[in-house]
């Protein structure tokens, strides 16, 4: 008749199995099974959990962008800081590359930017690509936008506003190259220029030095 083994949390020094020549019986059987019922609970009530992801809050260089369009985006210095520039009428991007850690997840990208006498029907966007890198190099960057894309508010204004973009996106040893793309204001507005000043990214991992490596 069937029985059920009474499990202990206990991880049993050593598991028996029956030899050559001894009785073919249940005991003979269950000796064996009853260290590893043991140990099964023993291992299920004293199972490691997997660490909570940590969340990382990164300013991205302005040094990792780059014209893409013409050269209408440019490198400007005011008192010692740097951001990029853009007059107005011209739809071109400034992208810029970083690398996330493998694993990680990324989640939002924020950039600062200030447009100068855009219309309110038009205004600078935001868009996150990605390109995979295969056994010769990178292919991409990726046409279609990862995140989608965001568009600022529908008048143009002096201040410093961000532009925000969120989603979930995690990397692999092989997608990991993430593209940033700023777009100009597409407004006719003179000698005004529509800057960037900053670039903020947040991705989450259970490593906690994934917010030491270099994006």
């Amino acid at each position: 008749m069937s029985s059920t083994l009474t499990e202990t949390s206990t991880f049993t020094a050593s598991v028996i199995t029956p030899s050559d020549g001894d009785d073919v019986n249940a005991s003979s059987i269950s000796g064996g099974l009853q260290p590893l019922t043991n140990r099964t609970r023993y291992l299920l009530e004293n199972a490691v959990t997997a660490p909570a992801p940590i969340t990382f809050v990164r300013m991205v260089p302005l040094s990792r962008f780059q014209n893409a369009g013409t050269g209408n985006w440019k490198r400007q210095y005011a008192l010692g800081v740097s951001y990029f520039s853009c007059l107005n009428a011209n739809t071109e991007n400034v992208i810029g590359e970083i690398q996330l850690p493998d694993g990680a997840t990324l989640t939002q990208v924020r950039a600062g930017i200030r447009i100068f006498g855009g219309s309110p029907s038009v205004g600078m966007k935001l868009t996150v690509g990605v390109q995979t890198a295969d056994k010769t190099g990178t292919v991409g960057p990726s046409t279609s936008a990862l995140f989608g894309t965001a568009a600022t508010g529908t008048t143009s204004t002096s201040e410093q506003n961000p532009l925000s973009v969120t989603g979930s996106y995690t990397a692999t040893a092989d997608t990991k190259t993430v593209n940033i793309a700023i777009t100009a204001s597409d407004s006719a507005s003179g000698a005004y220029s529509d800057t960037l000043s900053w670039v903020e990214v947040t991705y989450t991992s259970t490593d906690p030095k994934a917010g030491q490596v270099s994006l």
